[in-house]
């Protein structure tokens, strides 16, 4: 019966019952008569083969693209490079930090060098260079006709403390006024030397006071004041300065290279010399660049940043955004 229905079909249909026959049942074979017997060995597909077939047709791309997505967790050179980073910007903020100390340190011993006991001058005068903010002891007698001014300058308060808002010889006031520079000539020495008298408000400074006759003063030893940025260069022979430059106040008042800020005359109190309308002395300003601090702070902070980026990147596997 069954040879008589496959005889009745088509061949078209016959190698469709045939095919669907093989696919469903394996490899089983459907016997024929010779006459009608169909050859469907070029149909034949197994289940086995298909897939076979399928895997072989595979494009090698996909296979590779798998395999580069798997890190390896190997550091490439280009990230060895980069901790370069973090690393030097570490070694910075080291660096700023024992600059910091040393700052520190620094700043001391200027201080206790201006509060120690006066030294006399010495004999040869070009000396003076190793006695930087160290007091000496002179005598001799101002001559007021040769004198300059420096200013605007802030008041320095003699007697503060550092304890009062900071201020005295490391910091000033918001008063402006300015510095008398007066020419100081050497007892029994054919020298003179620079003198800055102190501060006085600056609608007195034609109304000063003097001090007459010969007298021993204590002077604190100051060089020569580098111009700060922005801040109007000196004119040559001018009575008006903008910064503390002793060789030029000493070629306009024919003077020795020598600067002294005043502390004390003997025998003269200045307790009441602002409201006196008389030159306050003690106006040495011991000043020193310190912002190391903010310089370490930035280059710690720049090492941590970098760091958390660069484990992010190399370590984690992740995007940096």
């Amino acid at each position: 019966m069954l040879k008589a229905y496959i005889t009745r079909l088509s061949p078209f249909s016959q190698r469709l019952f045939l095919t669907s026959g093989q696919i469903n049942h394996g490899v089983s074979t459907v016997f024929l008569p010779r006459s009608t017997r169909i050859s469907v060995k070029q149909f034949s597909l197994t289940h086995s083969s298909f897939i076979t077939k399928a895997h072989g047709n595979q494009s090698p791309s996909i296979s590779t693209a798998k395999r580069s997505s798997q890190p390896d967790g190997s550091i490439p050179a280009g990230g060895w490079f980069l901790l370069i980073i973090p690393v030097s910007t570490l070694a910075l903020g080291l660096w700023q930090v024992f600059r910091w100390r040393w700052k520190l340190g620094l700043m001391e011993e200027m201080r206790n060098i201006s509060i120690a006991d006066p030294v006399p001058l010495p004999q040869d005068l070009s000396d003076i260079e190793t006695l930087e903010c160290r007091k000496v002891k002179v005598k001799g007698e101002f001559d007021y006709s040769k004198q300059v001014l420096i200013g605007p300058r802030p008041l320095v308060y003699p007697d503060a403390k550092e304890s009062d808002g900071g201020r005295g010889v490391f910091s000033g006031s918001g008063v402006n006024g300015y510095h008398i520079i007066t020419s100081f000539k050497l007892e029994e020495r054919n020298e003179s030397i620079l003198v800055n008298r102190g501060w006085v408000d600056t609608r007195n400074v034609k109304k000063y006071d003097h001090v007459d006759g010969p007298v021993e003063i204590v002077g604190i030893v100051r060089k020569t004041e580098n111009r700060a940025p922005f801040m109007p260069k000196n004119r040559p022979g001018q009575n008006l300065l903008h910064y503390r430059d002793v060789p030029g106040m000493s070629q306009t008042l024919d003077t020795d290279e020598v600067f002294l800020d005043l502390y004390s005359v003997q025998g003269v109190d200045f307790s009441k010399a602002r409201s006196e309308s008389i030159p306050v002395p003690r106006q040495t300003r011991v000043t020193l660049r310190n912002e190391h601090v903010s310089y370490f702070i930035t280059w710690f902070s720049l090492s941590a940043i970098t760091s958390v980026m660069w484990h992010r990147r190399f370590i984690r596997r992740l995007n940096l955004l």
